[in-house]
């Protein structure tokens, strides 16, 4: 289940789960750069009015990869590209400009890092140093941080992400993968309800992280683990975004301030 950060209960969650996390400082808003405005202006005269999907992965070898990102993409190009209507009368009906796959950015360039960040409205990632620049997005943009099994910390980048006026929602993968499977092999007379899917993906979930976030050197092997993103899950959360997205476009200058 797709999650909005809210700093008070998940430090509730941690305490009832007896996880200590490293104490992180907060960020504070700063200015927007004319390079940046002037950056975040082209891109929305070049959108129009259709934002862009990005989905920014990691190389395998630095940890914490999408395994399934192909998959992922085109899953999200045929829900909101337009592929699956009916075009008869060749209307574009897309609900986004674009939607693109970034394997990594480790041969980037710092410039071409930003461009990216600049473009993008709706960021789906892993948790890395690859959304450090997340504020660079711009304002009415939304990120969704995916963390795989044993791993979870929100507050890093939620606490840039409020900064920047930047949405933020964060998936623990592995939980929400094992239960989509779950429900996915079941009849469609089973007992599964969505309360008790919520309550199996919370116990599993604490268990998972009480047992790799106990200490330092259990959170490294955690961070090398690679993932599986649950397609539906972040499907459903796109669609959510992108009518929120909407909403927010329709006054930009008091809502994306």
């Amino acid at each position: 289940m797709v999650q909005l950060y809210d700093p008070q209960r998940f430090e509730q969650e941690l305490e009832q789960q007896q996880i200590t996390m490293p104490t992180l400082g907060s960020f504070k808003t700063t200015t927007t750069s004319k390079w940046q405005q002037e950056q975040q202006k082209k891109a929305s005269e070049k959108r129009l009015t259709k934002p862009k999907i990005t989905i920014l992965n990691r190389h395998v070898d630095s940890g914490r990869s999408i395994l399934n990102a192909q998959e992922l993409l085109q899953a999200l190009q045929h829900e909101f590209l337009g592929s699956k209507r009916n075009k008869k009368n060749n209307d574009d009906d897309a609900l986004v400009s674009s939607i693109e796959l970034i394997p990594n950015m480790d041969a980037y360039t710092f410039y071409e890092q930003m461009k990216v960040m600049v473009h993008t409205d709706i960021l789906i990632s892993p948790h890395g140093a690859q959304l450090s620049s997340l504020f660079l997005m711009p304002k009415c943009g939304a990120v969704l941080e995916l963390f795989g099994r044993g791993y979870l910390c929100p507050e890093f980048f939620a606490s840039l992400a409020a900064a920047s006026g930047i949405r933020y929602a964060y998936l623990y993968t592995a939980t929400a993968a094992t239960t989509a499977a779950q429900a996915g092999t079941s009849t469609a007379s089973n007992n599964l309800t969505t309360a008790t899917q919520q309550q199996q993906q919370q116990q599993q979930r604490a268990k998972e992280l009480a047992f790799w976030m106990k200490d330092l050197d259990s959170r490294k092997v955690a961070r090398l683990f690679p993932m599986c993103a649950p397609i539906p899950s972040i499907v459903n959360h796109v669609r959510q975004e992108l009518m929120d997205w909407r909403k927010r476009m329709e006054n930009p200058r008091q809502n994306c301030l």
